[in-house]
């Protein structure tokens, strides 16, 4: 078993065992604690950066595009037993020879990113054996320049390593500015038709501007803790620079993979259609502040203005910076992968939440994604097997099913 994200069918494959307690939890506690001791190194590791994949295609209308042409293109052999050729967008997706990276990387490059973060790049270093660059004096803390090392090298770096590289040549190896602006960068750029020639424009854009300037004032007001100087600088980078570069090269509205999972056509997929309401704004506003408490380790600027963008901005904020540990909590009660499998069990997310008093969070009428699962699965199979069939020069159906 391989871990992985199906972006067809929206299932998340880890390979390890979780917890058995898990498995009757309608919100999975790993979200409110990840790195905490007792769930190892193994488990947490591999469910975040499976995790953040599903939480960049409901973000991202550009990668629900793709799904949407894969959707089609099974939706098409099962009427009438024709494989459509793969669309062009799908194959530009993973196109290596663009300049400078391809988009596939881009999408890796941005899950290491919130990987790394959401874990530490200390404990990253630890994992996967990399030796750690002079940097503080406390073991515990981490500087841009163990940040550097994590984002472009490791055992998988061919993944998602160059459009890091690229960002920090870009800026002439300014760590600050590359760590701050990556995020904001990466995801308006999947909201737009082409996010490599995103990137390029954005970048130009954003280091011809005063937005290096604001990103160093702003982190030196901000002790440089990294989620204060996400949350001072976002409206400014969003807004003012990235938001009228989205128009002027993709149109004139952002529109987020949450958004068109209910269109045709995916709105008939078992999996992904229902996130359309599970993922919308006025769901996200009536549970902010049920999953903002006061933090007794946060200050009162950095909880206020967290809990102000999730009311003016819900689902938006959640998704651009699932770092946010409330965020990370939010969208893991609320828009979790629809299935887990993991090695022991496969956990079901609800189709609806609800808060049930005193026995916590359950499943509205006791609905999860469980009973779609084993058809959903079948159908992938079939037209996998297609695709294989065909690219072999074989029949449709040459394969035992």
């Amino acid at each position: 078993m391989n871990s992985r994200f199906d972006f067809l069918t929206g299932i998340v494959h880890i390979d390890a065992d979780a917890p058995d307690e898990w498995a009757a939890d309608a919100v999975l506690p790993v979200w409110a604690r990840l790195n905490d001791p007792a769930w190892g190194d193994r488990l947490p590791r591999l469910l975040i950066h499976e995790t953040v994949h599903f939480w960049q295609l409901l973000g991202s209308g550009y990668l629900t595009r793709l799904v949407a042409d894969e959707w089609h293109r099974l939706l098409m052999l099962e009427e009438n037993g024709t494989l459509l050729r793969e669309s062009a967008r799908v194959a530009a997706h993973r196109d290596r020879s663009v300049v400078p990276f391809a988009a596939d990387e881009l999408v890796e490059a941005w899950c290491r990113y919130w990987d790394v973060h959401i874990r530490g790049p200390v404990r990253v270093m630890a994992e996967e054996d990399l030796e750690r660059p002079a940097g503080p004096a406390r073991p515990d803390l981490y500087s841009h320049t163990d940040y550097d090392l994590v984002m472009t090298q490791g055992p998988l770096e061919q993944l998602y390593a160059r459009p890091y590289r690229w960002l920090l040549d870009q800026t002439g190896g300014d760590s600050l500015t590359c760590n701050a602006l990556f995020p904001f960068v990466v995801f308006t750029a999947f909201a737009s038709d082409d996010p490599v020639v995103f990137v390029r424009e954005a970048v130009s854009k954003l280091l011809k501007a005063d937005v290096v300037p604001l990103v160093r004032r702003c982190a030196a007001e901000q002790r440089y803790m990294i989620n204060q100087v996400w949350l001072a600088i976002a409206e400014t980078v969003l807004q003012q620079h990235l938001g009228p570069l989205l128009v002027e090269l993709s149109g004139p509205s952002l529109r987020m993979g949450s958004e068109l999972v209910g269109e045709p056509p995916l709105s008939d997929h078992p999996l992904l259609g229902p996130y359309a309401v599970k993922a919308a704004k006025p769901n996200f506003s009536l549970w902010a502040a049920y999953f903002y408490p006061s933090d007794p380790g946060d200050s009162p600027a950095y909880a206020s203005e967290l809990s102000r963008l999730a009311r003016e901005g819900p689902v938006i904020s959640q998704l651009t910076m699932p770092g946010q540990p409330w965020y990370r909590l939010t969208l893991g009660a609320l828009v979790p992968p629809p299935v887990i499998r993991f090695r022991n069990f496969t956990w079901s997310a609800p189709v609806e939440l609800e808060v049930g008093i005193p026995t916590g969070y359950r499943a509205k009428y006791g609905q999860t994604f469980a009973p779609a699962v084993e058809a959903l699965e079948r159908r992938a199979r079939y037209f996998r097997y297609a695709q294989e069939e065909i690219a072999l020069g074989l029949p449709i159906g040459t394969f035992p099913r």
